[in-house]
């Protein structure tokens, strides 16, 4: 079987070829994404979520609710500036969700936002210094977000702070955990504390919890006993009356863990586990119970996640419902080749969807029988211009060659890992034909939602 040369010249462009993203489709769940944060949202029930990373890019500032229904990006018309390693905690008795600080740009932010449900408000550039890997927790029995940590051009901070809902103010407790950043914080109410874990201090990794009661520091005994990796993410969860923390291990090989504080002891918890990452965001809401999305992990270089998983008291699940599988067509075809483009098996019986661990076809229809065909995957959109109104609509990773047979069709698959990365990205699919006249036609794009 020989390829014709227009082909294998078409291919090598498209693989060289940097692509201009197209407007469709829409991101449906937030970008995979570290270091950004995520807080109970009262005006939805559910969260909202903001900043964090993206493959080492600068901050980002798109704003996305969660509930019932799954993620939704909101275009509010304040945005705050982008940014990273941010905090965020949700005064319920104001019904305001509480952002200050994190990385920006070349330097650090000490900005603090308010979310009331529609839109961001800038209220203060003045408190605590600017500055990243804080944490920050709600006190509802004394009405104050407190905010504890987190590192500058200083260095580590070691400083206690408090929100009441107009103005920052310094504490002076008598004893204070040592200068740390990258720990977690949240609110006990069942014994009226604020609970700190963690975090990385000037000698590496600490494991010490602290409770603040409102004037002062407590140091709880005994330690977790157990090397824990710093951004630990910590909430009370409210439905099953316990203060929940998600780590990983220090040690090699990484390994999720899962504890819950029992009295002042760390206990691990059984059950599934999340693959292990760093920088994720947790929170609670009572809609949705403790949601953690994100972070980074090894696989075994550095690898960005966007999955979503719900705890149940007892173990993680995935959120199904922001992850359900569907294909879309988008964009249009063109040529002297009326093309079609679905996800039907090739003897349009069977509909193959992109579900984690199962194999989805491209199925290309109404082509010339006998012609060239090539169909194009790629991972993001694109808009390539290709003269005579034609549009290539995939950023191109792989171009597998076939011919077409009777009645017009070819037929390309890929298979999808069982594995919860698969969620991570989805996919992008377009034909192009090569007729016996060699003449070239493309049919639409299609874009595979990879979910379950």
């Amino acid at each position: 079987m020989r390829f014709p040369p227009l082909l294998f010249a078409l291919a090598s462009l498209l693989l060289t070829e940097t692509a201009a993203l197209a407007q469709v489709p829409v991101p449906r769940v937030p970008l995979a994404r570290e270091g950004h944060a995520m807080a109970h949202d009262p005006s939805t029930g559910g969260f909202v979520l903001l900043g964090g990373r993206h493959h080492g890019a600068s901050g980002l500032s798109d704003t996305w609710l969660c509930d019932a229904s799954g993620w939704r990006q909101v275009f509010p018309s304040t945005t705050p500036p982008p940014r990273w390693n941010n905090a965020m905690a949700t005064d319920t008795a104001r019904g305001r969700v509480v952002m200050f600080g994190g990385g920006g740009g070349p330097g650090y932010l000490g900005d603090t936002f308010e979310w009331n449900g529609t839109d961001w408000v800038l209220r203060t550039l003045s408190g605590p210094s600017p500055r990243v890997g804080h944490a920050m927790a709600y006190d509802s029995v004394r009405g104050r977000v407190v905010l504890f940590g987190g590192s500058n051009n200083s260095g580590r901070l070691g400083d206690t702070w408090t929100w009441d809902g107009t103005t920052w103010n310094q504490e002076t407790p008598v004893n204070s955990p040592d200068s740390r950043s990258d720990h977690s914080m949240a609110f006990d109410p069942a014994n009226s504390r604020v609970v700190l874990f963690g975090g990385y201090g000037s000698a590496g990794l600490i494991d010490d919890t602290w409770s603040w009661n409102g004037v002062d520091w407590v140091q709880s005994t005994p330690s977790i006993g157990v090397p824990i990796e710093s951004n630990s993410s910590m909430v009370f969860d409210a439905l099953h009356q316990q203060m929940l923390l998600f780590s990983v291990s220090a040690s090699i090989p990484r390994v999720a863990k899962t504890l819950r504080l029992v009295g002042n002891s760390w206990q691990q918890q059984g059950g599934a586990q999340p693959m292990f990452r760093f920088h994720q965001a947790m929170a609670y809401s009572p809609l949705l119970g403790v949601v953690m999305h994100g972070g980074w992990t090894l696989l075994p270089s550095t690898f960005w996640l966007a999955d979503t998983w719900r705890w149940n008291g007892s173990t993680w699940n995935f959120q199904a419902g922001t992850n359900s599988a569907a294909v879309h067509l988008y964009g249009s075809g063109c040529g002297p080749s009326s093309l079609s483009i679905n996800s039907l098996s090739p003897n349009g019986v069977t509909t193959t969807m992109p579900r984690c661990g199962e194999a989805l076809v491209a199925t290309l229809r109404n082509a010339p029988i006998g012609a060239w065909a090539m169909c194009v995957w790629g991972l993001e959109p694109a808009a390539i211009p290709f003269g005579l109104g034609c549009q290539l609509l995939v950023q191109p990773i792989t171009t597998p060659l076939t011919l077409t047979y009777a009645p017009g069709i070819a037929a390309a698959s890929v298979a999808l890992p069982i594995h919860a990365t698969c969620l991570i990205q989805d996919l992008y699919a377009q034909w192009v034909v090569l007729d016996q006249q060699g003449q070239l036609s493309f049919s639409q794009g299609l874009q595979a939602v990879v979910g379950y």
